[in-house]
């Protein structure tokens, strides 16, 4: 981990609260990922920290009065879930293939794939 700088005057740092200073929706710019960036890192962050949001969604008004917790499975988050690992999955495996030169591999078949699941 790196050291930041808290005081220029006197040169005083202390050890970064990340690797790196760049926020993820930049990177995610960086990397032409921007559009996916709402679904595949804000929504899950709102939703893995306790937010407000992250108990509304789990909380369901009753006709007859009252406010209840979910507490069943989840299906449709979940999908969305899985689709985006599969998403960053299929983009991730297409710049190692680039990267690495891996001539051999069929990029329309591996965004085919992607496509079908």
């Amino acid at each position: 981990m790196k050291n930041s700088a808290v005081c220029k005057k006197c040169k005083t740092t202390r050890p970064s609260l990340s690797w790196t200073t760049t926020d993820l929706a930049a990177m995610a710019k960086q990397v032409d990922f921007a559009a996916n960036y709402p679904n595949l890192a804000y929504f899950p962050t709102l939703h893995i920290h306790t937010t407000a949001h992250a108990i509304m969604t789990r909380l369901e008004r009753r006709e007859e009065g009252g406010t209840v917790f979910k507490s069943e499975p989840q299906r449709n988050e979940a999908d969305v879930a899985l689709s985006g690992a599969h998403l960053c999955l299929t983009v991730m495996l297409e710049e190692q293939i680039k990267h690495f030169v891996l001539a051999d591999i069929d990029l329309e078949r591996l965004h085919a794939i992607f496509r079908e699941s």
